[in-house]
């Protein structure tokens, strides 16, 4: 197969693979596959014609397998793991929340016909603290940090809004 290499000063691969896929390739109803093991691809699997290759466990990942594997859509996979972290990106999360407890406290993160976002969480959480007298710590926890959320979010978001207009 051939392989081409495109090289953007001052960008990450991440970004410009993202921007390839999402927007240079948005009307190719082709399948896309992207090869990486890295986890911040998983947000573009909303795209039913991106796939997913992982080298290191030589598997095909799709929308139905991240929905299997941690009841999130891919739509919000970047929400959840802004509030959990990424240790491989050495991003720390909200301590002691982890992506089983982001699913099962606010299961909306599964739905694939919503994008949720920070006030999103906010809100839930605030809600879940008002309406119990003894709301689970995590609500917060998130509450509280917040700006971990946001930064996070921010550095795990893949969009043009990365790239600058001489990049693109």
């Amino acid at each position: 197969m051939p392989v081409c290499q495109i090289y953007v000063p001052d960008t990450e691969c991440d970004d410009i693979v993202a921007y390839i896929v999402k927007r240079k390739l948005q009307t190719s109803s082709r399948t896309k596959i992207v090869v990486s093991s890295d986890k911040d691809f998983y947000q573009l699997l909303e795209d039913k014609t991106i796939r997913i290759y992982d080298p290191a466990r030589k598997i095909l990942i799709d929308e139905a397998y991240i929905l299997e594997k941690f009841s999130i859509s891919p739509r919000n996979i970047t929400l959840a793991r802004a509030v959990a972290g990424d240790p491989s990106d050495n991003l720390d999360g909200v301590s002691g929340i982890g992506l089983k407890t982001i699913a099962g406290r606010f299961p909306d993160v599964a739905r694939t016909d919503i994008d949720l976002d920070l006030d999103w969480i906010k809100e839930a959480s605030n809600k879940a603290i008002n309406e119990s007298k003894k709301a689970p710590r995590c609500f917060n926890d998130i509450v509280g940090h917040m700006d971990i959320v946001d930064r996070n979010w921010r550095l795990m978001y893949l969009d043009t809004s990365c790239l600058a207009a001489n990049q693109i």
